[in-house]
């Protein structure tokens, strides 16, 4: 089931509307946010990305089974074997809602939950295409489906996760998140 179907959240993406915020993949690429201090260090970290679109929706995924309680949420995983962080949160994201999006910023701090000590860090995406890539999406079998949805329409899908810890972090994550890309946006008009 998809996010465009009767019934289900979200709405479609147009690309349409402001040019966005400025593309900083490549910038951050070279960049390490463990070194610089503004993300912590350790073994249990995943990266992550949440991603906006022109009408500044966020983008969220429903996991399969609702796996380990959790109804609504962001891609993030662990990286694999030395893969540099911007990687695994581009391709977590791409595995987990089959989007391609930018990255335009970052959230400046890691986000703990769940039922582990895992930290999660954030970069802030921007989709202005909407295109979604089933093929490798539907390869993971991690999503049953995505949504866009308004900043307030993610606060009421993700509260309905059970998982409390991991609801507490997701719904700090947002905040941050739409904070951070308020002012991504306004710097780029």
């Amino acid at each position: 089931m998809t996010a465009d179907e009767p019934g289900r959240p979200g709405r479609a993406v147009t690309g349409t509307g402001p040019a966005g915020p400025r593309d900083r993949t490549g910038e951050y690429r070279a960049r390490d946010l463990h070194a610089e201090g503004v993300w912590e260090s350790g073994e249990k970290l995943r990266y992550g990305m949440v991603v906006f679109d022109a009408a500044g929706n966020v983008l969220l995924r429903e996991p399969a089974d609702h796996y380990d309680g959790y109804v609504w949420t962001f891609s993030k995983g662990k990286s694999d074997g030395g893969e540099h962080a911007v990687e695994t949160a581009l391709r977590e994201t791409v595995e987990e809602t089959g989007h391609r999006p930018t990255i335009v910023g970052h959230l400046d701090e890691g986000f703990r939950g769940g039922n582990t000590a895992s930290v999660n860090c954030f970069y802030v995406g921007f989709d202005t295409t909407g295109e979604v890539d089933r093929k490798a999406m539907d390869a993971n079998g991690e999503t049953w489906s995505t949504a866009w949805v308004t900043v307030d329409e993610a606060r009421t899908l993700i509260a309905r996760s059970t998982n409390q810890k991991g609801r507490a972090r997701d719904l700090r994550t947002l905040e941050a998140a739409a904070l951070a890309f308020a002012g991504l946006r306004g710097a780029s008009d």
